[in-house]
């Protein structure tokens, strides 16, 4: 059988990572009321597959760009950052999952006392979220910083990166951290820039020809892009799931 390339399976990869989730959310939220003892069918799927793929993929994405060098600070700092994305996903999920089932599932609400509430609420929309995007675009950046996988043609991963930033767009949006939204935008734009500086080329040409920038450049812009939009639809910034309540 012949093997694919360095540059295929970073591609396969990059689709992966992005198609997987979105199918999943998709399929699970249009059960969502279903349970599994006390947890939602969408909660014990985050945590049972979708925590354990994100974990495996990420780490198949590192080895892929450091196929021989597997040293140096940045590369221990991207395996922290994978650690803490894998972390606050957990955290996130499992305190979501107490939040849903004892707001959606049963009306436990007013039975809650308001601090006990308010700390489920912190780790789940707050904390749990910042930690899982400062791991998922921190480790974002700095591949696409290190990666020196080449394409020769624009497009290849075009349209996978403005599916994952149209994506994550609307999980700003539904996580209530908007205002990270441009920010990580930036961030991810930033390291391509020091990228291009770093290999001496033009920011332009890193982006027409370097697997990782094409990616991340095209999540970072549709992230902005998704925002805009769907302020311009809705009005606002209203949690897409308070539409179906």
């Amino acid at each position: 059988m012949k093997s694919i390339s360095i540059t295929q399976r970073l591609s396969l990869l990059l689709w992966t990572f992005t198609l997987v989730p979105i199918v999943i959310v998709i399929i699970t939220e249009a059960s969502k009321g279903i349970c599994i003892g006390y947890m939602r069918l969408v909660d014990f799927i985050d945590l049972t597959f979708i925590a354990p793929f994100m974990l495996v993929i990420s780490l198949a994405i590192h080895a892929t760009i450091f196929p021989e060098k597997r040293s140096g600070k940045i590369y221990w700092v991207l395996l922290v950052l994978i650690g803490v994305f894998i972390y606050g996903h957990s955290m996130h999920m499992t305190a979501n999952s107490i939040n849903t089932y004892s707001t959606e599932i049963k009306n436990y609400r007013n039975i809650i006392p308001n601090d006990t509430y308010s700390l489920i609420y912190f780790l789940d929309e707050d904390l749990g979220h910042w930690l899982l995007y400062l791991g998922l675009f921190g480790a974002l950046g700095l591949w696409a910083y290190e990666s020196t996988i080449w394409v020769e043609k624009f497009g290849n991963m075009l349209f996978c990166g403005a599916l994952c930033g149209i994506a994550y767009s609307v999980a700003f949006v539904e996580s209530s951290q908007v205002w990270l939204g441009p920010i990580l935008a930036l961030w991810l734009v930033g390291c391509n820039i020091m990228s291009a500086r770093k290999k001496e080329m033009s920011f332009f040409n890193i982006w027409r020809s370097n697997l990782m920038a094409q990616f991340t450049m095209m999540t970072a812009l549709f992230i902005l892009i998704g925002l805009i939009v769907y302020y311009v639809i809705t009005g606002g910034f209203i949690e897409p799931s308070q539409y179906s309540l």
